[in-house]
């Protein structure tokens, strides 16, 4: 479906985070963008990355903030 983000990655507790990868210096459309928005408003991790440190960090803060 137009506009889902790149990967869907499963976390404990039945959660997932929602990445959008994309190129150095190119944006996100503006249905990736409202996919990622409607995804935060039901309280799921959605980021857009242009790296792969950047995916980690994000996937990592996800999960430290599912054992809080």
């Amino acid at each position: 479906q137009v506009g889902w983000p790149d990967f869907w990655i499963g976390m404990p507790g039945a959660r997932c985070c929602f990445l959008e990868c994309k190129a150095k210096n190119r944006k996100a459309t503006t249905e990736q963008l409202a996919k990622l928005a409607h995804a935060r408003t039901l309280g799921f991790c959605a980021h857009i990355v242009d790296n792969f440190d950047d995916a980690l960090e994000v996937i990592d803060l996800a999960a430290k903030a599912l054992n809080t």
